[in-house]
């Protein structure tokens, strides 16, 4: 995985848990064109397998109880409450 991507991937996982401590709600447009929102898991899903490359989380995230790849996302957008 190049650094921007994991880079874009870190700031993914950080601004999804501080969504969910905060009760916001976010928008994700996955790879294969579906998208997801709602407010996500104040922390991330634990799928049972090492951290996604050097980001440290977790490869699952958990948007209001459905799961979605974290390296699957290509457009993250935060909603203003």
């Amino acid at each position: 995985m190049d650094d921007r991507r994991e880079h874009f991937l870190t700031m993914l996982g950080d601004a999804c848990v501080a969504a969910g401590v905060a009760g916001i709600p976010v928008e994700l447009l996955l790879r294969d064109g579906r998208r997801m929102s709602g407010t996500p898991s104040a922390r991330m899903a634990n799928d049972g397998r090492q951290p996604l490359g050097e980001t440290g989380y977790s490869s699952l995230l958990l948007i209001d109880g459905a799961t979605a790849k974290l390296d699957e996302v290509v457009e993250f957008v935060i909603r203003t409450p």
